[in-house]
């Protein structure tokens, strides 16, 4: 009955809405948002792979600066991070690279670092690279051992990671295989998390 009232009822009005949500302002905000999600979540799982790898590895320092990175921005609400990244020329004028209260290797402008959809894109592959960091370790975590003793019987050839422990803890190496089996398991975790970036670009 509902279903027929929606059709029948003329008080929907549906021409009008049609004729709304087809108009060109409204079908170019559906692009930038599904453009913006895109690169936001390729360049985001890009991000969060590497702090992956950099939180499961034997090396005290990258441990700790991708649980950081991860702890740091996944506190921060995205909305400040965006704002940050639009008005990062108003905040801070130069940019510059060098050794702390040394000289500086390099220096530069602001004013024209991101365009508005750059800011956008940076905005959502930071806070994305965060939270898909998660995602990817949570994923190598669960890999079978078997699954790797496989790829390496086979001479497959990958990075070593690993802290020293259990799990990816001995130095085993990530090969292709077991990274392709990681986003098999965390395959939820990735369409969630682009739901979510879908949702975070509107």
């Amino acid at each position: 009955m509902f279903v027929h009232g929606l059709v029948t009822n003329s008080q929907w009005d549906w021409p009008v809405f049609f004729d709304y949500f087809t108009a060109s302002s409204i079908l170019k905000a559906l692009q930038t948002t599904l453009w913006l999600t895109l690169w936001g979540f390729v360049l985001g799982f890009a991000g969060g792979t590497v702090l992956a790898a950099m939180r499961l590895s034997r090396s005290p320092l990258l441990q700790a600066v991708s649980w950081t990175y991860t702890w740091l921005f996944r506190s921060i609400p995205l909305i400040v991070n965006l704002l940050f990244w639009f008005n990062l020329a108003y905040l801070y004028k130069t940019l510059s690279i060098g050794i702390p209260f040394g000289p500086k290797i390099w220096a530069g402008s602001t004013m024209n670092l991101f365009s508005p959809m750059g800011a956008a894109i940076t905005g959502l592959a930071v806070h994305q690279a965060a939270y898909a960091s998660e995602v990817m370790r949570s994923g190598l975590l669960s890999v079978d051992p078997g699954q790797r003793e496989a790829a390496a019987a086979a001479g497959l050839v990958g990075f070593e990671v690993g802290a020293g422990g259990g799990g990816f803890g001995g130095g085993e190496d990530v090969d292709r295989e077991v990274v392709a089996g990681a986003v098999i398991v965390g395959d939820l975790g990735v369409g969630e998390e682009f739901g979510h970036g879908l949702g975070s670009d509107r």
